[in-house]
């Protein structure tokens, strides 16, 4: 193994440090994936919409809630939601019962 003297290994460093520096600075925004909010599906405002917003439409539409619109309740939408946290939807067990109650509110039986 070889090593630089002192003095290049002192100026390697500078190098790599002053480019780091430069590198530029992404905001958040930027490096946050696409989401894929249909805006098609009505997504009544009340408690919830905004869990449902960040969370879900990380990795898919939100189309499929009319397929289940007026068919499930609190205990099938309370599983998806399960689900999805298994599959890497980001909420936190309070919050899942946030979105599963709007679910059930907004989506569920009459």
């Amino acid at each position: 193994m070889r090593f630089l003297p002192p003095s290049a290994a002192c100026a390697a460093f500078a190098l790599a440090a002053a480019l780091c520096a430069a590198a530029p600075v992404w905001p958040a925004e930027a490096a946050a994936p696409q989401r894929r909010y249909d805006p098609n599906i009505e997504l009544p405002d009340s408690d919830g919409r905004n869990l449902v917003l960040r969370s879900c439409t990380m990795c898919h539409e939100l189309r499929g809630l009319a397929a289940y619109k007026g068919y499930w309740g609190l205990k099938q939408w309370k599983q998806m939601v399960e689900d999805m946290v298994k599959n890497g939807a980001v909420l936190s067990p309070a919050e899942q019962d946030i979105v599963a109650a709007y679910l059930t509110r907004h989506f569920g039986p009459s």
